[in-house]
């Protein structure tokens, strides 16, 4: 059992994402610079994030790790989708960008950027799938 004071896995990286908060990480394939800043990392390290790996057969360690990672993922990521932001309907939205990257030979990870006038493109959510075949079975 922990004491009070010892700090979790996802603890550890929320430290380690805040100190990189509001740094550029360019994309090679794409050219594109994104961020991420507090929002997106309590979304990366939220339970439903989180939840959504473990429906996809991964653990909750290996989640928070490929969060830990984010900046070697992005910057290696393909982007995969571009559309608009048809869930919230934001007119401050220019896009919503999926870009995906390959963590391991079984382990896909779905990276959503979403880009705005005012912010620019942030890192926004996380999520992990099994493999290659896991593509074509619709959003993340």
């Amino acid at each position: 059992m922990k004491s009070k004071n010892e700090k979790t896995h996802t603890d550890v990286v929320r430290e380690l994402l805040l100190s990189q908060k509001n740094q550029e990480i360019v994309n090679i394939a794409t050219g594109i610079s994104a961020s991420f800043g507090v929002k997106g990392i309590n979304k990366m390290l939220s339970n439903t994030a989180v939840n959504k790996s473990i429906r996809n057969g991964f653990t909750r360690d290996e989640h928070i790790d490929s969060v830990a990672n984010i900046n070697t993922l992005f910057t290696n990521a393909v982007l995969s989708e571009v559309s608009s932001d048809e869930k919230n309907h934001s007119s401050s939205l220019k896009s919503v960008k999926r870009f995906i990257a390959e963590a391991d030979t079984n382990t896909i990870v779905y990276i959503t950027v979403k880009e705005s006038a005012i912010n620019g493109h942030r890192i926004y959510s996380v999520e992990l799938k099994k493999d290659k075949a896991s593509l074509d079975k619709g959003k993340p």
